[in-house]
């Protein structure tokens, strides 16, 4: 049988936060759309949220996005 391996978070202070960047767009109807893209670094999470937005803006599903920041404490 296999064995679970599991997750490892990196062994230095920066493991603490979890950071989130929150994507929101407008779509082709007007209605307000929203992702959370999560990770360990907050470039990580920029980069996540940076690609689906332009994967949304170049094939026409958003007018518009805004991605926000935000870092939470994890213990």
């Amino acid at each position: 049988m296999g064995s679970v391996v599991p997750f490892r978070r990196p062994a230095h202070a920066q493991s603490l936060i979890k950071h989130t960047a929150t994507l929101s767009w407008l779509d082709r109807q007007g209605e307000q759309r929203r992702e959370r893209h999560a990770a360990w670094t907050s470039v990580e999470a920029a980069q996540m949220a940076w690609k689906r937005a332009r994967s949304l803006r170049l094939c026409g599903e958003a007018l518009t996005f805004r991605i926000d920041h935000r870092s939470q404490v994890v213990l």
